[in-house]
């Protein structure tokens, strides 16, 4: 699942994406997670909110989610929370 949406506010355009991450990166991640904190968090989904322009984008937020019932939730908080107050405020 992936899912994708460009907010404006103010002026300012913030694309927010959600991905799925795939076996082998979960794989990876679990096992560096387990390494330097003892607890195998193995994120299922990663959303990033990007500020700007294509070309010159800006990471303002990066969340990582267990399952795709939490990581579209979020998306869909986070994407009105910008829409009606900014960044600032998700």
């Amino acid at each position: 699942m992936g899912k994708a949406a460009v907010v404006e506010f103010e002026g300012t355009r913030y694309t927010l994406s959600l991905i799925s991450w795939g076996i082998l990166r979960r794989t990876m991640q679990g096992a560096a997670a387990k390494a330097m904190m003892g607890v195998p968090f193995v994120p299922g989904y990663g959303l990033a909110v990007w500020q700007g322009a294509a070309s010159t984008q800006i990471l303002g937020l990066l969340c990582y989610f267990p399952d795709k019932q939490t990581a579209k939730e979020w998306f869909t908080k986070i994407e009105a929370s910008i829409k009606e107050d900014g960044p600032a405020n998700p």
